[in-house]
């Protein structure tokens, strides 16, 4: 009887082991998928940067070729 429970205690301890090192395992891929998240997040953000600089880019070039367009526009005969 007590050899009995020693081994069932025996046995829950190796299954908490176990439990324990599936755990560990799953933490670090779960740290692995944060630096992924975190990673793409920041790509996103620098690519939303570069559309809004884009963007501001094109105002000023439509801006300066309608102030050329006025400009050419009094040599015209």
């Amino acid at each position: 009887m007590v050899a009995d429970e020693v081994r069932t205690l025996a046995s829950l301890q190796q299954r908490a082991l176990e439990i324990s090192g599936v755990a560990e395992d799953q933490s670090g891929h779960a740290s692995e998928v944060s630096v992924s998240v975190r990673e793409i997040a920041d790509s996103s953000r620098e690519t939303v940067d570069s559309i809004t600089h884009s963007d501001e880019a094109s105002g000023e070039i439509a801006s300066t070729l309608s102030a050329l367009q006025t400009k050419a526009s009094q040599f015209r005969v």
